[in-house]
Protein backbone atom coordinates (compact mmCIF):
# COMPACT_ATOMS: atom_id res chain seq x y z
CA UNK A 1 0.00 0.00 0.00
CA UNK A 2 1.44 3.14 -0.96
CA UNK A 3 -0.18 6.82 0.59
CA UNK A 4 -0.39 9.91 -1.62
CA UNK A 5 0.96 13.01 0.27
CA UNK A 6 -1.10 14.94 -1.48
CA UNK A 7 -4.16 13.27 0.26
CA UNK A 8 -2.69 14.83 4.34
CA UNK A 9 -2.19 18.37 2.82
CA UNK A 10 -4.35 20.82 4.29
CA UNK A 11 -7.65 20.44 2.62
CA UNK A 12 -6.60 16.78 1.42
CA UNK A 13 -8.94 13.44 1.77
CA UNK A 14 -7.08 12.59 5.09
CA UNK A 15 -6.79 16.07 6.48
CA UNK A 16 -10.46 16.39 6.49
CA UNK A 17 -11.16 12.45 7.82
CA UNK A 18 -8.82 13.45 10.58
CA UNK A 19 -11.19 16.38 11.85
CA UNK A 20 -9.96 17.18 15.07
CA UNK A 21 -7.13 15.00 15.21
CA UNK A 22 -5.14 16.96 12.36
CA UNK A 23 -2.47 19.53 13.20
CA UNK A 24 -0.90 21.54 11.17
CA UNK A 25 2.22 22.86 11.69
CA UNK A 26 2.75 26.33 9.99
CA UNK A 27 5.29 27.04 8.08
CA UNK A 28 7.03 30.32 10.81
CA UNK A 29 7.44 27.48 13.13
CA UNK A 30 9.99 25.58 10.18
CA UNK A 31 13.39 27.81 11.57
CA UNK A 32 15.62 27.22 8.02
CA UNK A 33 13.54 24.74 6.60
CA UNK A 34 13.19 22.55 9.79
CA UNK A 35 10.79 21.59 12.53
CA UNK A 36 12.99 20.97 15.14
CA UNK A 37 10.86 19.15 18.45
CA UNK A 38 10.99 16.54 21.14
CA UNK A 39 9.15 14.09 20.53
CA UNK A 40 7.14 14.49 23.72
CA UNK A 41 5.91 17.28 21.82
CA UNK A 42 4.65 16.27 18.99
CA UNK A 43 0.65 15.82 19.30
CA UNK A 44 -1.86 12.66 18.49
CA UNK A 45 -3.35 12.27 14.99
CA UNK A 46 -1.89 13.28 12.16
CA UNK A 47 0.37 16.10 11.66
CA UNK A 48 1.70 18.05 8.94
CA UNK A 49 4.28 19.40 8.91
CA UNK A 50 5.10 21.88 5.56
CA UNK A 51 9.56 21.68 5.59
CA UNK A 52 11.65 18.78 7.19
CA UNK A 53 10.98 17.45 10.61
CA UNK A 54 13.76 16.74 13.20
CA UNK A 55 12.67 14.33 16.04
CA UNK A 56 14.48 13.82 19.23
CA UNK A 57 13.83 12.88 22.43
CA UNK A 58 13.63 9.37 24.37
CA UNK A 59 11.44 7.04 26.29
CA UNK A 60 8.16 8.51 24.47
CA UNK A 61 5.17 7.33 23.09
CA UNK A 62 3.79 9.27 20.12
CA UNK A 63 0.68 8.29 19.10
CA UNK A 64 0.97 10.05 15.34
CA UNK A 65 1.66 10.08 11.73
CA UNK A 66 3.92 12.22 10.48
CA UNK A 67 3.53 13.64 7.11
CA UNK A 68 6.49 16.13 6.02
CA UNK A 69 7.26 17.89 2.80
CA UNK A 70 10.85 17.75 3.73
CA UNK A 71 13.25 14.84 4.99
CA UNK A 72 12.10 12.91 8.29
CA UNK A 73 14.98 12.94 11.02
CA UNK A 74 14.72 10.73 14.01
CA UNK A 75 16.83 10.23 16.47
CA UNK A 76 16.51 8.94 20.50
CA UNK A 77 16.09 5.82 22.18
CA UNK A 78 13.28 4.16 23.48
CA UNK A 79 10.62 5.65 21.56
CA UNK A 80 7.45 4.13 20.03
CA UNK A 81 5.87 6.00 17.28
CA UNK A 82 2.43 5.86 15.12
CA UNK A 83 -0.92 5.11 15.46
CA UNK A 84 -0.79 1.57 15.42
CA UNK A 85 -3.90 0.99 13.78
CA UNK A 86 -4.03 -1.17 10.78
CA UNK A 87 -3.65 0.40 7.14
CA UNK A 88 -2.35 3.46 9.04
CA UNK A 89 0.72 5.19 8.38
CA UNK A 90 3.43 6.06 10.76
CA UNK A 91 5.36 8.39 8.39
CA UNK A 92 5.09 9.87 4.92
CA UNK A 93 7.79 11.86 3.45
CA UNK A 94 7.57 13.86 -0.13
CA UNK A 95 11.54 13.85 0.31
CA UNK A 96 14.11 13.33 -2.87
CA UNK A 97 17.24 11.79 -2.50
CA UNK A 98 19.90 10.87 -0.14
CA UNK A 99 18.14 10.96 3.45
CA UNK A 100 15.09 11.48 3.15
CA UNK A 101 14.31 9.58 5.89
CA UNK A 102 16.41 8.86 8.70
CA UNK A 103 15.95 6.63 11.80
CA UNK A 104 19.00 6.83 14.18
CA UNK A 105 19.06 5.26 18.19
CA UNK A 106 18.29 2.31 20.03
CA UNK A 107 14.52 0.56 21.20
CA UNK A 108 13.01 2.58 18.42
CA UNK A 109 9.56 0.80 17.21
CA UNK A 110 7.81 2.47 14.57
CA UNK A 111 4.12 1.30 14.46
CA UNK A 112 2.67 1.53 11.07
CA UNK A 113 4.55 2.04 7.46
CA UNK A 114 7.29 4.33 6.62
CA UNK A 115 7.31 5.66 2.81
CA UNK A 116 9.95 7.79 1.02
CA UNK A 117 9.11 7.28 -2.09
CA UNK A 118 11.66 9.71 -3.79
CA UNK A 119 14.48 8.89 -1.42
CA UNK A 120 16.75 6.91 0.90
CA UNK A 121 15.39 5.44 4.17
CA UNK A 122 18.17 4.90 6.66
CA UNK A 123 18.02 3.38 9.64
CA UNK A 124 21.38 3.11 12.26
CA UNK A 125 20.98 1.60 15.37
CA UNK A 126 20.24 -1.44 17.84
CA UNK A 127 17.28 -3.39 19.08
CA UNK A 128 14.37 -1.53 16.21
CA UNK A 129 11.02 -2.44 15.59
CA UNK A 130 9.64 -1.64 12.34
CA UNK A 131 6.03 -2.51 11.80
CA UNK A 132 4.30 -2.90 8.56
CA UNK A 133 7.17 -1.90 6.53
CA UNK A 134 9.50 0.53 4.79
CA UNK A 135 8.67 1.61 1.47
CA UNK A 136 11.59 3.58 -0.11
CA UNK A 137 13.40 4.08 -3.28
CA UNK A 138 16.41 2.73 -1.28
CA UNK A 139 16.72 1.14 2.28
CA UNK A 140 19.35 1.02 4.28
CA UNK A 141 19.78 -1.11 7.65
CA UNK A 142 22.07 -1.37 9.80
CA UNK A 143 23.01 -2.39 13.61
CA UNK A 144 22.05 -5.41 15.90
CA UNK A 145 18.75 -6.68 16.49
CA UNK A 146 16.59 -4.52 13.84
CA UNK A 147 13.96 -5.80 12.51
CA UNK A 148 10.83 -5.13 10.13
CA UNK A 149 7.64 -7.13 10.41
CA UNK A 150 4.96 -7.13 8.10
CA UNK A 151 1.54 -9.29 9.12
CA UNK A 152 -2.04 -9.07 9.02
CA UNK A 153 -2.51 -6.28 11.98
CA UNK A 154 -0.98 -4.02 9.11
CA UNK A 155 -3.63 -4.16 6.62
CA UNK A 156 -6.79 -2.32 6.95
CA UNK A 157 -8.63 -5.22 4.56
Amino acid sequence: MRWNIADYRPGGSQSVNAGTNYHEILASSCLGGIWSVNAKNIPSGVVYVPCAIQISGSKSTINATIVAEGSIKLNGSGIIFGRGLPGVPAFLTAAIGENALRVDGSDIQIRGTVQALGGHARITGAKGIYRCGIIAKTIEISGAKNSVVVDDACSSQ
